[in-house]
């Protein structure tokens, strides 16, 4: 991984062994990994009457996986609504989204340079939104899926 400043905007750059660097957005949630966020999440699915300590982890899990399959849904059609392309998701914990198409902003100019640059900016402020969110989401469905408000894939 590096970063490159172009025009200003630096640009996180991912690569998966011995493939090209490209252009990327490191979207790992920093609670990942039983941070303290996660352990207060726990905390409080283990402390609602409801779930308790024995469906915490299943709850938790579950919970997770839809919000962040959620998550990465939503990542892709921002992308491509932004004209960024495809996206992938890399990284030995998935925490990487990248450009699969094959641009990389310091290799073109102009009009062009720029756009990218700006869509690129967007889709950061619109990840780092999305990782904001997630923790209380994954929460806020595993206690609705505890009481059967919410049906699980």
């Amino acid at each position: 991984m590096r970063d490159q400043i172009v025009k200003g905007t630096s640009v996180a750059y991912h690569s998966d062994y011995f493939g090209p660097a490209r252009p990327a957005i490191n979207v790992k949630i920093p609670w990942s990994g039983y941070g303290s966020q996660e352990e207060a999440i726990r905390d409080r699915l283990t402390a609602n009457p409801a779930i308790g300590e024995d469906r915490t982890e299943e709850l938790f899990r579950t919970a997770e996986e839809i919000i962040l399959r959620e998550a990465w849904s939503d990542a892709e059609q921002e992308a491509e609504r932004l004209g960024l392309g495809p996206i992938e998701q890399e990284g030995r914990s998935g925490g990487w989204l990248v450009f699969s198409d094959g641009r990389d902003p310091q290799e073109f100019g102009g009009a062009k340079r720029i756009a990218w640059l700006a869509a690129y900016r967007a889709m950061v402020a619109f990840c780092e939104d999305y990782i904001r969110a997630i923790p209380l989401e994954i929460a806020e469905l595993a206690e609705q899926m505890a009481l059967g408000e919410a049906v699980a894939p």
